[in-house]
């Protein structure tokens, strides 16, 4: 399960006030080194854009931290060394070697990025699609993002990294107080509605979480998310060739959309509703 699916479904489950994505990433500045700690002030999602033959334009997306989150860390991490507040990159491709087209393409698009990972941007976009959900991605650093990445990571650096990232996430939530006082239960409370499990022929208004170059990923209900695949796509723009699925559906674009099959492993496609020769969609909104 990808890490917007299954954020999506951990806050529908629990409600949560505040949600904090810990883990590690590798360094993009030099003066950031291995076992310090970047707090996200915002996050890149930098695959975005379209190849041109005047060259690559980039179609940024980004994702602000809490700013309550973040000057809630200032204040905890006060006295802790090593702690950045830095905006950090988030990609597709692990990056070991800092002289790579990635590298520069990061470089000249992302270039106050300090580092890089490949899980906070679905994090943060479906804390976005839930709605006012005050979120912070915490980051380790494990490696220079370089051709010594391998060495780094035997060196047992990427568990060194994660537990000061977890020690710097636990010291922000002792600051924070609850805005109720009863405690909260792991378990679901009797009050909590089942859960929905979607079935073949039944339409949603979904919205779109990832794009790929097969199609776009679909959430129709929380933790629930298909494929919507590109010959599908096709069927939003009259069937016309589509080489882009970006051109066609953004990330967080709402489109009407109906389960056409289910496998047996859960895995649910998808296709478009379409009505008297036009589909519904609609571009993400900030």
């Amino acid at each position: 399960m990808n890490a917007a699916a299954l954020t999506m479904q951990i806050v529908s489950w629990l409600r949560p006030e505040a949600l904090l994505f810990v883990g590690v990433a590798g360094s993009l500045k030099h003066d950031i080194g291995i076992g310090d700690v970047v707090v996200a002030t915002k996050v890149y999602g930098i695959h975005g854009g379209r190849q041109t033959p005047e060259g690559f334009h980039a179609r940024p997306e980004v994702w602000h931290g809490s700013h309550r989150l973040v000057q809630a860390a200032r204040s905890a991490l006060r006295g802790m060394l090593g702690v950045h507040y830095k905006p950090v990159a988030v990609g597709d491709v692990v990056l070991a070697d800092d002289r790579s087209v990635l590298a520069e393409h990061i470089r000249r698009h992302y270039n106050d990025a300090c580092a890089i990972e490949m899980e906070g941007s679905g994090a943060a976009h479906a804390a976005y699609l839930s709605g006012q959900l005050d979120t912070l991605i915490v980051r380790g650093i494990s490696d220079l993002a370089n051709a010594e990445k391998h060495k780094a990571d035997a060196s047992g650096s990427q568990s060194q990294a994660a537990e000061r990232a977890a020690l710097a996430a636990v010291t922000v939530l002792r600051k924070q107080q609850p805005a109720s006082s009863p405690a909260v239960s792991l378990q679901p409370s009797r009050r909590d509605p089942e859960p929905v499990d979607v079935g073949v022929g039944e339409r949603y208004l979904g919205t779109v979480l990832r794009t790929v170059t097969f199609g776009a990923f679909v959430s129709v209900l929380p933790g629930k998310d298909g494929l919507l695949h590109i010959s599908q796509i096709r069927k939003l723009v009259g069937g016309k060739r589509v080489d882009e699925v970006a051109d066609v559906l953004s990330v967080g674009a709402r489109v009407w959309v109906e389960v056409a099959e289910i496998d047996k492993h859960g895995k649910i496609s998808l296709k478009p509703v379409i009505e008297n020769g036009n589909a519904s969609t609609s571009r993400k909104t900030s």
